[in-house]
């Protein structure tokens, strides 16, 4: 099932992508790289060492940790929430469906790293990767596919693909908390450290952005697509990771959906800011002139 819907997932968003989108943002590829740089590198980083200072010991919550530290931002709500702050929305597109991309082949390989530094944490990398090429990459280019060959009825399609898209997220939920659940009883003070860890972590990430977007002097719509697109996570791939190589870690998905909810409630704050500056912004540009 989990499958399944990330499959579902990236092809909604594939039927996002066009080459016009690509074309427009390559001209911010320092953004772009940079982006991938807080999603692989300092991401991972940050989480590693978080989860020693606040789960020593706790092999389940290292595991889902790890697994969500090295996944892309989710696949709709990083965009959306740009589109909300009034964004530059093609870049956040390209940024979620490359770092999407380059995630199938990165997140095997730091997994293997890190756990084979643990040492008793194994899985077969090149499967892993088989198998997210097959639900990652496969659907966006069959979406790239329907929008040729459907290119007169996309504007029929495109009526429908933002509700599926959320459907999709929501069942994601859903399959996160029924699973985790049964571990959340009496393990409350967990929850606790996850939804701490959750907001700490990503502030942190979203604040290196931001200093990043300042330094670099960037547009005021390019400056949401970085920060949410890069300190986001998505809770798809890391549930169908856990569910296909690390079951037996049972309290992983407790982080998964909890980071989910901070991260939106978070972002969708942070969105509102931005919205409300650039309205002041404009507000005295007017009474200026």
């Amino acid at each position: 099932m989990s499958s399944v819907l990330t499959f579902l997932a990236m092809f909604v968003s594939g039927l996002a992508l066009s080459f016009e989108n690509i074309k427009s943002s390559l001209k911010e590829y320092k953004t772009i790289a940079f982006s991938s740089v807080i999603t692989f590198i300092i991401f991972p980083i940050l989480a590693y060492f978080f989860s020693k200072l606040l789960f020593p010991g706790n092999e389940d919550m290292f595991v889902g940790i790890m697994i969500l530290s090295t996944q892309a931002s989710t696949v709709s709500s990083a965009i959306i929430l740009t589109m909300a702050a009034g964004g530059n929305v093609p870049l956040a597109i390209i940024i979620t469906v490359l770092n999407n991309f380059l995630s199938v082949f990165i997140s095997p390989l730091i997994l293997n790293g890190v756990f084979s530094m643990e040492g008793n944490i194994t899985f077969d990398t090149m499967e892993m990767i088989l198998n997210l090429v097959m639900v990652v990459i496969v659907p966006i280019i069959i979406a790239q596919i329907v929008k040729y060959v459907f290119k007169n009825q996309m504007k029929y399609i495109n009526k429908i693909r933002k509700p599926a898209a959320n459907l999709v997220v929501l069942m994601f939920v859903m399959i996160g908390a029924s699973t985790a659940a049964p571990q959340m009883a009496g393990n409350y003070g967990t929850v606790l450290l996850v939804v701490v860890f959750a907001f700490v972590l990503h502030m942190v990430v979203a604040f290196i952005g931001y200093i990043y977007a300042r330094l670099m002097k960037l547009k005021r719509e390019d400056v949401p697509a970085l920060v949410f697109c890069s300190a986001e996570k998505t809770m798809t791939s890391s549930i169908l990771i856990w569910n296909n190589y690390f079951s037996s870690y049972t309290l992983a998905p407790i982080l998964f959906v909890f980071n989910h909810i901070v991260q939106l409630i978070t972002d969708s704050v942070i969105g509102n800011i931005w919205v409300s500056k650039g309205e002041d912004v404009q507000e005295q540009t007017v009474t200026a002139e």
